[in-house]
């Protein structure tokens, strides 16, 4: 985009009176725009839309998410549907197994509830927009759809009615011989570790990845081990690609699906018009991923660099294994650009895998940071785990640095697995010289081989002025030799063939920049006829230097070796916490093996698809992804030995029995909870765990931070508190899955730092199935660390001991700076509590809400033109917020100067939602500059609406409707601030403001609040005139009683459900009727459904007998009442 220009002030043209503290608006004059850069705003985000800043033009995919619960969630609160999620103890909705059982009629009502939902909203969305290009519709894992529109039409949509949320689709990304032993799945599959010997059969275990390798062996019907899998869904039957014709052979009863989607197969032509539109891997990441989890024994496997592996198998390897293809097949930062994940098919793909009946869900796939309660993939690994699905994902590859965790690894409700080494290590590419290895990188020439070794030569030993092999040696100068020539000055191809001519038998070049950069592959050495590597700048010296002491030295190939390690070091790449986005929560949650991890691969990649392809049976790997599916093949173990625990039990086993004995990546230092979470995986233990811990889905929604909830509350297998003052509490509830007596005690694990840890009861009796609550309190206030780690550890007499991390820092307040109350009703009152300052003695709290200072002041305004208005605030404000409201324009950018002209605040994105927020705003004159940088017509003028509003700490600007109590806990330190609002004819009102939490002698802190009335449904009441009527005699049923708390019109629909067909008025408040003549008692059933104008809807079913005359006729008269269940769901208001 071109720049723009501020102008000068000109001569006013008229004033204005404004009402909000008497302050003036004067228009200025207009003039044309020149040059100002586009600059990021800092604006009021609004609650269901965000734009994004320097956000290009053109259309891009958002997800948007509904009002309503989708089906795995659904709890039964809609008057008419019965309950779907498996985690309703009575749901009819679930299998045996506990799984949802999309079959049920519950199942089948709601969805059908939930699309007619979507189908209204999308109507309405097409009211306001045209038509809307739909790419993807969801209901039993996430409850919305994906669009394909501009930012604009984004805000745009955002306002209307039941939408929760709209946010653009963002790309993830990317992030086993020994491993299973390591973790020691042996001894659960041999029977020792619980008694009952078990590899994952008739477990299902879902892949969501770059697609997998069908005919590889580690997906075969028939492992090495001779087991012959069985297809739960009966032989033959399968999904995705699978399910049809052309497609049919990718699968087998080992593996029972193979799911593609269009958004990234129909691009496969614009690489490569070869590829097949099917979901077989071409990156390799997604075989690798399914192998480690779940895939087969294989027996005397020969790689293709010649090592042999006598046995290898992925962790649960008789589990059956369905892929969903959810990434793309390219490389992360190579030139072609075709990778990246997609979160709307990874919601696609959970909602597949909870048709499908999956038990495990492998997800080695993370993005940047970002709040798990708003992102739409880890919103649906919630309806996951509610379905009853394990889920686990990898922590990323940006470590060690602190806080480099990123989505969905921050959710509490996902097992987040960083990556460790393990006792076997694969050692690729070294050249060893003097007792020292050094990195290689191959060329496209002749390869070195094994064990290749010989006598080295330095080019400038030979030849001073030709280091870099350019010119030709003399005649025999290598002969036989190794020569070591540097980078530089001529192809690589001209150094090899000088260094051959004069007899070398290999070549090493060296890099000439780079230091430890060794990354360079050789290319077009083809034509060459002795093989060549690449080392960096730092080996290159260091072997010149060892040379000039001793010029005898010989130099070996080893391209690949393995060796025994000790294993249980942390990998230097994997991410650590503390949690970005959720600081309350320790993550991750534990380690597994991830590096070298030798798996299955993808034996067909494409060049049109990946920079430099290197399609192989067989791979080794390194990173957090390669641990993760460690983890979920653990998980698949545990449910089927555990097939009772829940999700969260299974997640706690592993972490409360996960080995601590873990270093850092110096192999020295003892590792952290940040680093390894609760430890290094131990499902043999983990099977035999004798505490188990449960979280529900109710309490992970109500610990988000942005309602007031305490992420730090949840019953959760480690403790975390980012900001204790002095000192700071957690209960946790372990429930014993044996009889036994444990002790309960506190170990710190740096004494010298200041911490002490208490944990009460210090010892306690369980019966299987009887469960403890722990106190574990910790005082800070002798603390000299940052943050502060120690371990509560429960032991029992043959039982595996049980450990809690815990991590805390010392604070001096944990004050919010943001806080949004959603209101159930008009009318009500809650309470936040658990808050603390140091400095701040709280005593009192006064809510003042903004004060409309000019409310949609049109004018229009000519393409590359700046308005200015000057405003004069005649008092002081706490806040002052500047917005751009309706206009016709696509890009129109806000200013705002003091009186000096200095700029203030600037909010110029790529659209024309444009808002200013400026605080502690002093009385005084203003300039507001409005700049219309790109019209709706090349050269056109446009109308806009400015809008200005203020928040002052004066009485008139008290909130009337809600009150604020501060009161005090007299126990402790803490206090709490109980909220009561009567919000009775401000219904389509959403309360903002500051919020001032005040002390005695004046000081305060400003909170940023939000009061959100959310929407009741009107609860559907039908009266008959009467229980039972003789044929032909009138009835009346009536629902003018519904009630209806949000005080708005109503619709009525009635239907007959059942019985011979009677006429009435299907629209009307009440429905009058003749009752039919029957031969036989009958009993006509109607339903009722009432909307309310701002969609909500309830539905009533009501019966009248109508008797034979013949069978005694006249019966009784009476009133009969029938209540639905008084709240039918919660939705956003409209703004």
């Amino acid at each position: 985009m071109s720049s723009k220009v501020a102008i000068a002030v000109s001569a006013a043209l008229m004033s204005m009176s404004l009402n909000a503290a008497e302050s003036q608006l004067t228009p200025l004059g207009k003039s044309p725009a020149g040059t100002q850069a586009k600059v990021s705003a800092k604006s009021a985000a609004p609650a269901v839309f965000t734009p994004e800043a320097d956000l290009g033009q053109g259309t891009y995919r958002y997800l948007i998410r509904l009002s309503e619960d989708p089906v795995a969630l659904y709890q039964g609160n809609i008057s008419g549907y019965k309950a779907t999620s498996p985690a309703v103890a009575k749901s009819a909705a679930k299998t045996a197994d506990g799984k949802l059982n999309i079959q049920s009629d519950e199942v089948k009502a709601y969805r059908g509830l939930l699309n007619k939902r979507q189908d209204q909203v999308i109507a309405k969305a097409e009211q306001m927009l045209s038509k809307l290009d739909i790419k993807q519709r969801t209901t039993l894992a996430f409850n919305g759809m994906v669009v394909e529109m501009t930012q604009a039409e984004a805000e745009k949509l955002a306002k209307v009615e039941g939408i929760a949320q709209i946010k653009r689709e963002q790309l993830r990304h990317l992030t086993t011989d020994a491993g299973p032993a390591f973790i020691k799945a042996p001894s659960v599959w041999d029977g020792s570790a619980s008694g009952t010997a078990y590899k994952g059969e008739g477990l299902i275990v879902g892949v969501l990845d770059t697609g997998i390798n069908s005919d590889h062996p580690s997906f075969a019907d028939v492992g090495a081990d001779g087991y012959d899998h069985t297809n739960p869904n009966g032989s033959g039957v399968y999904s995705g690609d699978c399910a049809t014709e052309e497609w049919a052979g990718l699968c087998n009863d080992k593996l029972i699906g193979v799911h593609s989607y269009p958004l990234i197969t129909d691009d496969y032509p614009l690489f490569d018009d070869t590829v097949p539109a099917n979901g077989v891997d071409h990156n390799g990441h997604g075989s690798h991923t399914a192998s480690t989890t779940a895939g087969n024994v294989l027996k005397n496997v020969t790689l293709d660099n010649g090592l042999e592996i006598e046995e290898m198998s992925g962790v649960a390897p008789h589990a059956n294994i369905i892929s969903y293809q959810v990434c793309l097949p390219g490389e992360t930062g190579d030139s072609i650009n075709f990778d990246g994940c997609y979160p709307s098919l990874t919601i696609l793909a959970v909602e597949h895998a909870i048709e499908a009946g999956v038990d495990v869900i492998n997800y080695s796939v993370g993005g940047g940071s970002s709040d798990p309660w708003q992102d739409g993939d880890s919103l649906a690994f919630l309806s996951a785990r509610k379905a009853g699905i394990h889920v686990a994902t990898s922590a990323g590859n940006d470590g060690p640095d602190p806080s480099t965790l990123g989505s969905p690894s921050e959710a509490p409700w996902i097992t987040t697995v960083a990556a460790g080494t393990h006792d076997r290590q694969v050692i690729q590419n070294q050249v060893s010289v003097n007792d020292k290895s050094y990195d290689y990188s191959n060329s496209s020439g002749p390869d070195v081989g094994a064990e290749n070794s010989g006598q080295m030569t330095f080019a400038g030993s030979v030849d001073e002025a030709n280091v870099e092999g350019c010119s030709a040696f003399a005649a025999d100068a290598f002969k036989d030799k190794i020569a070591l020539i540097s980078r530089g000055s001529c192809n690589f191809s001209d150094k090899i063939i000088n260094a051959a001519d004069a007899g070398a038998s290999a070549v090493i070049v060296y890099n000439n920049r780079g230091g430890d950069d060794a990354a360079l592959t050789m290319s077009g050495l083809e034509d060459t006829t002795i093989p060549s590597v690449f080392v960096s700048e730092n080996s290159g010296n260091a072997i010149i230097s060892a040379l000039a002491d001793n010029a005898d030295l010989n130099a070996t190939f080893v391209p690949v070796q393995v060796v025994e390690a000790d294993g249980g070091e942390m990998a230097d790449f994997s991410s650590r916490g503390p949690n970005l986005s959720v600081a309350d929560i320790l993550s991750p949650s534990i380690t597994a093996p991830g590096v070298g991890i030798l798996a299955a691969y993808a034996d067909e990649m494409s060049a049109g698809m990946i920079e430099f392809p290197a399609p192989s049976d067989y791979g080794f790997s390194s990173g957090t992804s390669m641990a993760s599916p460690h983890v979920a093949g653990s998980l698949a173990l545990l449910a089927g030995l555990q097939p009772s625990w829940t999700p969260a039990q299974a997640q706690s086993a592993l972490m409360l029995t996960a080995n601590q004995q873990v270093l850092k990546e110096d192999g020295e230092t003892p590792a952290d909870f940040f680093d390894m979470g609760s430890g290094y995986a131990n499902v043999a233990l983990a099977a035999a765990s004798g505490l188990v811990m449960d979280e529900s889905y109710d309490d992970y929604v109500a610990a988000n931070p942005a309602i007031g909830g305490k992420p730090s509350a949840l019953n959760l297998p480690s403790m975390a508190n980012a900001s204790c003052i002095g000192a700071c509490s957690w209960t946790r509830t372990v429930t014993a899955t044996s009889d036994a007596s444990w002790n309960a005690s506190a170990e710190i694990l740096d004494e010298a730092g200041g911490l002490t840890v208490t944990v009460s009861p210090e010892s306690f009796e369980l019966a299987a199935g009887e469960s403890q609550e722990l106190t574990i309190s910790a005082d800070v206030s002798s603390s000299k660390n940052d943050w502060n780690f120690a371990n509560i550890k429960l032991t029992a007499a043959g039982m595996p001991d049980a450990q809690l991390p815990l991590a805390v820092k010392a604070g001096e307040s944990n004050l919010p700076e943001t806080l949004a109350l959603y209101a159930d009703g008009a009318q009500g009152s809650k309470t936040y509590s658990g808050y603390q300052d140091n400095k701040l003695a709280i005593t009192s709290a006064s809510l003042y809400t903004k004060q409309e200072v000019l409310s949609q002041e049109t004018d229009e305004l000519q393409e590359n033109f700046a308005q200015e208005w000057q405003l004069d605030l005649t008092e002081d404000a706490a806040l002052v917020l500047f917005s751009l409201g309706e206009t016709t324009a696509p890009d129109l950018d806000l200013y705002v100067y003091d009186a000096d002209n200095n700029l203030l605040g600037s909010s110029a994105t790529a659209t024309s939602n444009e808002s200013i927020t400026l605080t502690d705003v002093a009385a005084g004159m203003y300039k507001v500059e409005v700049v219309n940088y790109q019209a709706s017509v090349a050269g056109g003028t446009d109308s806009y609406e400015l809008n200005i509003s203020a928040i002052y700490r004066n009485e008139a600007s008290q909130d009337e409707n809600v009150t604020v109590s501060v009161v005090q806990d007299e126990s402790s330190d803490e206090f709490s601030l109980k909220f009561d609002w009567d919000l009775t004819g401000s219904l389509d009102e959403t309360t903002s403001g500051l919020l001032y939490l005040n002390t005695e002698d004046g000081s305060s802190h400003a909170v940023d609040f939000t009061l959100d009335l959310t929407e009741i449904a009107p609860t559907a009441v039908i009266s008959a005139s009467a229980a039972s009527v003789v044929e032909e005699q009138m009835v009346t049923l009536t629902g003018s009683t519904a009630f209806n708390k949000n005080g708005v019109e109503l619709t009525y629909q009635w239907e007959q459900l059942s019985g011979p067909q009677v006429s009435f008025d299907a629209n009307a408040q009440s429905i009058s009727f003749q009752a039919p003549k029957v031969s036989q008692d009958e009993s006509l059933s109607f339903s009722l459904t009432v909307t309310e104008a701002n969609g909500n809807t309830s539905t009533e079913t009501a019966s009248v007998n109508v008797i034979n005359r013949r069978n005694g006729g006249g019966g009784s008269f009476g009133w009969l009442t029938l209540l639905a269940a008084p709240l039918l769901f919660l939705r956003r208001m409209k703004k």
